[in-house]
């Protein structure tokens, strides 16, 4: 094929080589996923793992998640493409982040599309289960159009590749030149399809895969085959998979039927190609929730961070190679390739911009904003800025003191402004931050690194009286709470054990939604050893919570204490509607600063 293969050598010339790699750490490692986030974060190779990373198009509704990820070892993260998809997760007991599929970690390729291409994608095996019998679909199709493009090209899977399937042999005999696709055992498998899917206009196809959003995701537009291939009941008889849950062939079998796929997504089968597809692909793929590279490593448990577990404290120790890689050099991934944060400028600028942002913002959408040179990472941008305006703005955590090295505990971390706070008017000081929810720890977590900071200490644990763990509600925002009725199950930490490690602590800020005034009661014996308090107080349940238990604990061990930055919580509904014309709802939220004479 002399003539097909000098149409495909300019091709050939930017695509990366196949390189092979072993699956040391499972799923992780399947096309290279790992060895993109090792090259991003500066290592030579990918260390050992303790997480899973779903690559493609998950389909199955939800109440089949649990089965498909399952894991015995619930502390080992389920990395899934969508924040529905881990919510699930999470509230059946399973550790999961949403960080997007591994395919939108690659990098844009910045080639110039070639016109009237096309890229055909046949039906391919998978590493259990070998499919050729559907050749003579896709190979009549491409013979049929062919002669409306200007170059034709067969994308041969590398399975079908290494198993000499004989479709390679019909394309040869047709003088349709091919090309070696995604092998799960190449290191550069998915930067190698995003450099094919930059290259050419169309993809042409018999069947409903993952290649399809990854191919609208960079800007391909899809031509489905008229006859769409399918798997029978007995090619997944060998899969891991389906052998564990037999019931769901039949599910996927339905999934995979024309029929349900011309019904779920008709805009497929469209004859005008003119529609983008990119927008769709990209909430698909979970786009919207890429993270930092770093932040992904330490999904990955390869934090150059030291966990040490001493009497159920966590403490996370500093060293020279976490200098080297999270020093303040403000070099933090973009969370959303080629494009801008959602703001940059002054402090000024973002309490008056962000404030109007944040209205039109999608709620418990992760993003970033860089804020006097420095870069932040928030879990939702409405809490993001309230925060930001309180503490920065009206200086809401601001306290005198004459210690020098003042001892800091911040419970209710969120994503680091309070503790960010605390640690640039105190640069002295020690400073220990709790936050709860595991993907807003590890938002938190980002957020110090970035910062530069080397003295504050993060727990991802929740406070709380006891050490046995609690159910949490995940809401991805500021107001995740314990919920002993339903939730997901975290860690926890008795507030009162750890106090007491301390001679003397200088300021205890609690904004723990609720849990206040079970803490503040079990603590009451090891408040004397407290100097200042910064409390948020939370009247939103039913429960008829004492706010004079809160008064008469600090009362009894000497503080004197007034109250702040008092609002109505309109949006919770109200139980007891007060008779005034000033005052129409009885839940509210309210600062309480407390302190003790020196």
């Amino acid at each position: 094929m002399p003539g097909a293969q000098k149409d495909i050598n300019s091709i050939l010339e930017f695509i990366p080589k196949i390189e092979f790699i072993p699956h040391e750490n499972g799923e992780i490692d399947y096309y290279g996923a790992s060895w993109l986030i090792a090259k991003s974060t500066g290592l030579e190779k990918p260390l050992t793992s303790r997480a899973r990373w779903v690559h493609g198009w998950n389909r199955f509704p939800a109440r089949f998640l649990p089965n498909i990820y399952y894991t015995e070892h619930r502390s080992e993260p389920i990395l899934v493409a969508k924040t529905e998809e881990a919510r699930y997760l999470n509230k059946s007991g399973m550790l999961s982040h949403a960080i997007g599929v591994p395919f939108v970690y690659t990098k844009n390729t910045n080639l110039n599309r070639i016109q009237n291409s096309l890229l055909v994608m046949p039906f391919h095996s998978t590493t259990h289960s070998l499919h050729s019998d559907t050749k003579n679909n896709i190979l009549y199709d491409t013979i049929y159009i062919r002669k409306k493009y200007d170059i034709v090209v067969s994308c041969i899977s590398g399975m079908d590749v290494a198993a000499n399937n004989d479709l390679i042999n019909e394309f040869e005999k047709n003088d349709i030149p091919w090309i070696t696709g995604a092998w799960i055992f190449d290191k550069n498998a998915l930067q190698r399809m995003r450099t094919l899917f930059e290259n050419f206009e169309y993809i042409l196809t018999d069947f409903i895969s993952s290649h399809i959003l990854y191919a609208a995701f960079c800007g391909c537009k899809i031509i489905l085959s008229d006859k769409l291939s399918c798997r029978d009941a007995n090619s997944y008889k060998c899969e891991p998979l389906f052998v564990k849950h037999p019931h769901l062939i039949k599910e996927n079998i339905i999934l995979n039927s024309p029929q349900h796929i011309k019904k779920q997504y008709p805009f497929l089968f469209e004859d005008n190609k003119t529609t983008d597809l990119s927008l769709w692909a990209s909430k698909e793929l979970g786009f919207h929730n890429k993270r930092d590279h770093n932040l992904v490593s330490h999904f990955f448990g390869w934090d150059n961070i030291q966990h040490h577990y001493d009497d159920g404290k966590m403490k996370i120790l500093n060293n020279s190679i976490y200098s080297k890689h999270f020093g303040n050099n403000n070099n933090f991934e973009m969370i959303s390739e080629n494009s801008d944060p959602i703001f940059r400028g002054s402090l000024t600028d973002a309490l008056n911009k962000l404030k109007t942002k944040a209205t039109s913002f999608p709620r418990r959408q992760i993003g970033y904003a860089v804020i006097e040179g420095t870069r932040f990472t928030f879990a939702d941008l409405h809490s993001f800025y309230h925060e930001l305006d309180q503490i920065f703005g009206k200086n809401l955590y601001g306290f005198q003191t004459r210690e020098e090295t003042p001892l800091i505990i911040d419970c209710g971390a969120h994503v680091g402004l309070a503790t960010l706070y605390f640690a640039r008017r105190y640069p002295k000081s020690t400073i220990h931050a709790f936050e709860a929810d595991p993907t807003i720890h590890d938002i938190l977590l980002s957020n110090i690194r970035n910062c530069g900071l080397t003295n504050v200490t993060t727990y991802a644990k929740a406070v709380w009286i006891h050490d046995d763990g609690v159910c949490f509600h995940l809401s991805g925002d500021d107001s995740g709470h314990i919920n002993q009725k339903e939730g997901t199950q975290i860690p926890s930490i008795r507030l009162k054990r750890f106090l007491e490690q301390f001679d003397h602590i200088e300021m205890l800020k609690l904004d723990v939604e609720g849990a206040e005034y079970e803490i503040l009661d079990d603590c009451l014996p090891v408040l004397n050893r407290v100097q200042n308090m910064i409390i948020e107080v939370h009247r939103l349940d039913d429960d008829k919570k004492s706010l004079a238990s809160i008064f008469n604990v600090l009362e009894s061990t000497g503080f004197q204490y007034t109250i702040s930055d008092l609002h109505t919580a309109t949006w919770v509904q109200p139980m007891d509607i007060p008779p005034f014309d000033f005052i129409t709802h009885d839940k509210c939220i309210m600062t309480v600063f407390a302190w003790k004479h020196t």
